[in-house]
């Protein structure tokens, strides 16, 4: 039986792990399978790149992270829009022999809308300001 292959876009660093309470003796690069891209392509002929980048970016910096155990790890962040946002999740599952987690799920979740609210302004700190006694 031939190895499956795929592209590995990221791994789960120690912080990560930490986050999840995982301890894994297994390869934590997170992949994405020859079956997911073939479809990608074929959906996505022109911007399927720009797709595989978004993946990378959920997985590598996610506001939110999900776990059940080892067999599946999620990650979800969020995308401010002018009128709103959105939440893309990336879901990644134990797969084949040796194991390894291979993307089974990427959703763009409902769009949030917020009309009539305004962006609160960031909270700027002052140079030399707020840092202590020296």
């Amino acid at each position: 039986m031939a190895k499956e292959t795929g592209l590995r876009i990221a791994r789960l660093d120690k912080r990560k792990l930490e986050t999840l309470k995982l301890t894994l003796a297994f390869d934590p690069g997170l992949y994405l399978g020859e079956d997911f891209l073939a479809k990608l392509v074929e959906n996505y002929p022109d911007q399927y790149l720009k797709r595989i980048d978004l993946i990378k970016r959920i997985v590598r910096d996610p506001d939110f992270l999900y776990g059940t155990g080892k067999q599946c790890v999620g990650f979800a962040k969020y995308f401010p829009l002018d009128d709103g946002g959105s939440m893309f999740v990336c879901f990644f599952t134990l797969q084949g022999k040796p194991k390894r987690y291979v993307l089974s799920r990427f959703q763009l979740l409902e769009r949030i809308k917020l009309s009539g609210f305004v962006p609160m302004a960031k909270k700027r700190t002052v140079p030399g300001k707020g840092k202590g006694p020296n």
